[in-house]
């Protein structure tokens, strides 16, 4: 059964999905605001999940392999790839869940596009021009999350400019462009017309040139451009570059340290010197196996450090970069441990 494209054409909106354009009332309850869905979500979504659908079988064959294999080289290569594959997966699933929960609200105050966990909230007086995807040719030199009727990212629209893209779609008639001073956006409501028509009666008139009126943060922040995270993504630790690229350099010398003591481990004797006095002298033998305590250790002290840091940042970030780079110093002073133990 086929079902005509929802809008002008007389057909409504694919099995599964929300009507094109649904209203809802707003807190203050002036006028009901408008919330769009833009048509082939439902496709969108499942070619997205394909991805980790067929990560599946070589999952599960490694997570075999694991179990039967010793402590050796060998197992440290096995987890390092089930964790790419899981981080693959785990991120096709939440882009295809951005697709199917993408919606566009449109308010008396802004635009609000929604994909995933990150909200684009465009103020309707930053808006200075509203074009039909037809108008203009297709989007070209795209970079971001795209796949067949999806894309998430930022791509170039002759005429416009670069243009970040939020919207499932067949055809690129089916888009329409949001122009504001400082970037433009790309979205597709199931009824384009509509839509676009239901924006410009909510655009306000052009602020007067000689405006005087006093310039304050609250009211320049207003006009803004924001994005609005939600979930995990509120953590403002996670979007720092300094504190995610020192997170990463921890995490991958501790990575490093498991396969570093997983390449010994199958030429250690039965027991191995665990812990050294002041002196140097030994003063612990243990089995050959609690070897594997040091890494761990070392991994557990970085979570505690960089959840400390994530508390520290909101309120002092030097603090929470100093709790970092300590979690980082800790790994380099468990490979100092571990390498008089086991080389």
């Amino acid at each position: 059964m086929h079902a005509g494209p929802p809008g002008a054409g007389g057909g409504g909106p694919l099995a599964g999905e929300r009507a094109p354009i649904t209203t809802a009332k707003t807190a203050s309850g002036a006028r009901s605001a408008l919330i769009a869905a833009p048509p082939g979500r439902l496709v969108a979504a499942l070619s997205g999940l394909a991805v980790p659908a067929a990560l599946m079988a070589p999952a599960l064959l490694i997570v075999y392999r694991i179990t039967v294999t010793p402590p050796s080289l060998e197992l440290f290569w096995l987890v390092l790839i089930l964790l790419a594959l899981g981080g693959v997966g785990s991120l096709f699933a939440y882009w295809a869940m951005s697709a199917l929960l993408l919606t566009y609200e449109l308010n008396d105050r802004a635009l609000i596009i929604r994909w995933g966990l990150a909200h684009q909230v465009i103020p309707l007086e930053r808006i200075s021009g509203v074009i039909a995807g037809a108008e203009r040719p297709p989007p070209t030199r795209f970079s971001g999350v795209r796949w067949p009727g999806n894309a998430a990212g930022r791509a170039f629209v002759e005429g416009i400019g670069h243009v970040l893209i939020y919207a499932t779609y067949r055809t690129p008639s089916q888009l329409l462009y949001i122009q504001t001073p400082s970037v433009s956006y790309g979205i597709a409501p199931a009824d384009v017309h509509a839509f676009q028509e239901a924006l410009q009666r909510r655009l306000p008139p052009p602020a007067p040139s000689d405006n005087s009126g006093p310039l304050t943060i609250r009211s320049l922040t207003r006009q803004l451009q924001t994005i609005r995270y939600a979930g995990p993504l509120k953590i403002g630790m996670l979007h720092d570059a300094v504190a995610m690229g020192v997170t990463v350099l921890a995490l991958v010398a501790n990575a490093a340290l498991f396969g570093y003591v997983l390449y010994y481990y199958p030429t250690l004797p039965d027991l191995l010197p665990l812990h050294f006095n002041l002196l140097g002298e030994v003063d612990f033998i243990g089995p050959r196996g609690d070897v594997f305590r040091l890494p761990a250790i070392a991994l557990g002290l970085f979570a505690l450090n960089f959840t400390a840091a994530t508390v520290l940042y909101a309120r002092e970030r030097l603090a929470a970069y100093i709790v970092l780079s300590t979690g980082l110093l800790v790994q380099a002073i468990f490979w100092v441990a571990t390498t008089r133990i086991v080389y």
